[in-house]
């Protein structure tokens, strides 16, 4: 998730230098982002009960990356737009099925450190990945960059899912009842 949010420090840029935005379309363009995200957040709200821990993670990080794959190479408002639907409401699935994943797998006695350390780790990799996505925005197509950042989210997130899916690591997705691994 950290490579999405440095992708979303250059989506201003992108979407005026590539599709011409005014402001008031990028105001637009973002609330439909929201819309998704409130969506999203009420369809697992609704079916927490039906949805597993690992159709959480699946679903959320492959309909984020499409997501994001529809918007980087869209030709249209309308892609975009869809794009970011898409993407807002899945990221509710994502972040649902990740924060699930850490407290069923973090004992309660160290989940504060574990979330600082966490923490501060993902912020050292978003800063990295932000100077290298506005390091490569200057070298190349500023397109170029932003469809290479969807394109190795999904591959990212293909690697993920394909974690969570091994047998031998279902000990971790547990649908019944906490695991506390780390400890």
């Amino acid at each position: 998730m950290s490579l999405t949010l440095a992708m979303d420090a250059q989506e201003v840029v992108f979407l005026q230098q590539v599709f011409g935005l005014t402001a008031t379309d990028y105001g637009l363009w973002i609330s439909t982002t929201g819309i998704g995200s409130v969506v999203g957040g009420l369809a697992v709200a609704r079916f927490a009960n039906r949805l597993s821990l690992k159709a959480l993670l699946v679903s959320g990080y492959l309909f984020v990356a499409l997501g994001y794959l529809m918007y980087a190479a869209a030709d249209s408002f309308a892609l975009i737009v869809a794009g970011f639907l898409m993407l807002g409401f899945f990221n509710a699935f994502a972040g649902t099925g990740f924060v699930t994943y850490y407290q069923n797998n973090v004992s309660g006695e160290l989940i504060g450190r574990f979330t600082s350390l966490y923490g501060l780790g993902q912020s050292v990799v978003q800063i990295l990945l932000i100077l290298a996505i506005g390091f490569t925005g200057h070298l190349f197509p500023l397109r170029f960059s932003i469809i290479a950042g969807s394109v190795l989210l999904s591959l990212l997130s293909l690697v993920l899912i394909r974690h969570v899916l091994q047998p031998d690591k279902q000990v971790f997705f547990r649908d019944d009842q906490p695991t506390k691994q780390i400890s």
